[in-house]
């Protein structure tokens, strides 16, 4: 898989790659990507699944990324959706430096946070959204604590952001003269 992923890239951001007999498959494209998502969310929980499995596949797969000529691509993972329990465990688990090879932090990790409402209180989102970010026992601020410890850099990033309405087209819950 981590071949496969650096032939990929390499293929939209390298001109092409070269294939494990040292053949090169020119492709004439040199996109410019800031970064590339790494096995989004555990979604079929690789084993084991307290993130030792997720780091061992980034690892590799950031070695064949850079051996395709991609240098300055910075690997994005792993995009946990949920701030609580196992998700917690599994992204301290990814930022913890002695757990990579090299033993390097990740330049940028991700959350993703979906929430569900109402049209009459879609404004529950946003103020749903601080108190996750602020919950002192949540993942947000056990990262931010681990960085702090640590002493690491790593940028964490909110890149989905999934507001669920759930009464979207039904126009009987908006309010009179808001239609």
């Amino acid at each position: 898989m981590a071949r496969y992923m650096g032939r990929l890239v390499g293929w939209y951001t390298a001109g092409g790659f070269t294939d494990e007999c040292g053949h090169f498959h020119e492709s004439g494209l040199h996109y410019s990507w800031y970064g590339v998502s790494i096995l989004n969310e555990d979604e079929h929980g690789i084993q084991p699944d307290n993130g030792q499995a997720y780091v061992q596949c980034y690892d590799a797969m950031e070695k064949e990324i850079r051996k395709q000529g991609n240098e300055d691509i910075v690997l994005v993972g792993p995009e946990i959706a949920g701030t609580s329990g196992h998700a917690t465990e599994y992204l301290l688990y990814h930022l913890n430096a002695t757990n990579h090879d090299p033993p390097v932090p990740p330049q940028v990790s991700s959350y993703h946070w979906g929430s569900s409402a109402s049209n009459s209180s879609a404004e529950g989102f946003l103020t749903s959204w601080e108190k996750t970010y602020n919950d002192p026992a949540g993942s947000i601020q056990m990262v931010e604590k681990l960085k702090r410890e640590t002493g690491q850099e790593t940028e964490m990033v909110l890149n989905e952001y999934i507001p669920f309405v759930g009464d979207w087209c039904d126009l009987s819950t908006i309010p009179a003269g808001m239609d």
